[in-house]
């Protein structure tokens, strides 16, 4: 059977009546995204539902022109019968993602099909929380929109934010909420600056659905995605379904106390997790030692323009540089423990790390398994898969691109 849905359940109004014909009509949308071209009955078999009510839902997503007959099956050919195979029509609508990292932002575009057509990275792009850097963000994507050829048939765009973000509410709490637009949603303001309905998601979240449908995990239901990039998140999976809470603020892991330290960390607090575990603490820790005598093949910066990048960090380690090692095995073992916890309350199947900080970095990786195996109780942890990001650079705006397309599901397929 198709799995549901992982976006909030409010998605779908109406009637319980409507709401079962709307989750009717997704999972037979679902059989396309798996398996690309079917036949009627493959779908009746994989849904549960009937032959005459899979086809009358597939007749209208052709007169719609969402779906489209693909060829006649060679074996009911042989059979003496014709058999017409369906698919959905890849042109039929294009979804926008929108990456937005410390340091650089990736757009990307999706057709109906879930393939990637179109692709940038801004680099020069460097992530302030103002109304400036939003109106360049906003002035990039316009530009992304007008050139990728078919700019009338985007139909969703996402934007992954970090921090505190509502999707229901389209709310963000803790990137471009400036002053003059607190009582109007960042989604309707998104939606009006680049002429695109867009809708927002926390960016581990994003990462985290981006692997479950194209990544790491497709075959687990219950699985902790840690994203350690310049601060620290976690997505949650739970039978199959994200786990959001009561207001769409699960997965703060960055904001757990940890350390009694004096760091006080960018939420005002002190000793949060992410003030020894992250990219931004990484940066910090290796510039205090180098400033108390350390040596390393990294030079201090002297300003905040030449100071040593996550990157560089981790190209220092895999070089065998002692310091920078050490820092990764030490970020490792801290992050292991806090996730030695978490093992032990959710019993998951698999944790993926990801995130700028896991990108090549199997230090890292072997050290937070180290941790987990002294820390967490045998018999949670013995199946426990623990492996890095399919693809930290590019997870988190395929899963924007697959949440938009999910959304223009919601609303606008299922009342086909």
């Amino acid at each position: 059977m198709i799995a549901n849905s992982t976006l909030p359940r409010e998605a779908f109004s109406g009637s319980e009546k409507r709401h079962a014909n709307a989750a009717m009509k997704k999972s037979i949308i679902d059989c396309f995204f798996q398996q690309r071209q079917l036949m009627i009955p493959e779908i009746a078999r994989l849904t549960g539902y009937s032959n005459p009510t899979i086809a009358h839902y597939v007749r209208n997503g052709v007169e719609a022109g969402y779906v489209r007959t693909s060829k006649t099956s060679p074996e009911s050919q042989i059979r003496g019968r014709k058999a017409t195979w369906y698919r959905l029509n890849p042109d039929a609508a294009y979804f926008l993602g929108v990456d937005l990292k410390h340091y650089m932002m990736v757009i990307s575009l999706m057709n109906l099909e879930g393939d990637t057509v179109a692709e940038q990275e801004y680099r020069e792009l460097q992530f302030a929380n103002t109304p400036q850097f939003f109106e360049s963000m906003c002035h990039q994507v316009c530009d992304f929109i007008r050139n990728s050829g078919v700019q009338e048939r985007i139909a969703t765009a996402c934007f992954n934010i970090s921090g505190r973000v509502n999707f229901r509410k389209g709310l963000s709490h803790s990137i471009f909420a400036f002053e003059n637009n607190e009582d109007k949603p960042l989604t309707e303001i998104l939606s009006d600056g680049i002429g695109v309905r867009s809708v927002i998601e926390n960016d581990t979240r994003a990462m985290l659905y981006g692997e479950l449908y194209k990544g790491n995990i497709k075959d687990y239901k219950d699985c902790l995605y840690v994203n350690v990039s310049w601060g620290l998140g976690l997505g949650i999976l739970t039978n199959g379904e994200i786990y959001r809470g009561a207001d769409d603020f699960a997965g703060e892991l960055g904001h757990t106390r940890a350390f009694d330290n004096e760091i006080i960390c960018h939420c005002g607090k002190k000793g949060c997790l992410e003030t020894e575990v992250s990219g931004n603490a990484a940066i910090r820790i290796l510039s205090e030692q180098l400033a108390a005598g350390k040596t390393s093949i990294i030079k201090p910066g002297r300003t905040d323009s030449d100071s040593p990048s996550i990157l560089d960090i981790i190209q220092a380690a895999n070089n065998e540089d002692p310091l920078c090692q050490d820092i990764m095995e030490e970020m490792g073992r801290k992050l292991g423990l806090q996730l030695a916890n978490l093992i032990n309350i959710f019993n998951p199947r698999a944790i993926i790390i990801g995130g700028s900080l896991s990108k090549d970095n199997d230090i890292l990786l072997e050290s937070v398994k180290m941790s987990i195996k002294k820390y967490s109780l045998k018999l949670i942890h013995r199946n426990l898969v623990v492996v890095n990001s399919s693809n930290p650079d590019r997870i988190g705006v395929t899963g924007a691109c697959l949440i938009a397309r999910e959304k223009f599901v919601q609303d606008k397929l299922t009342g086909i």
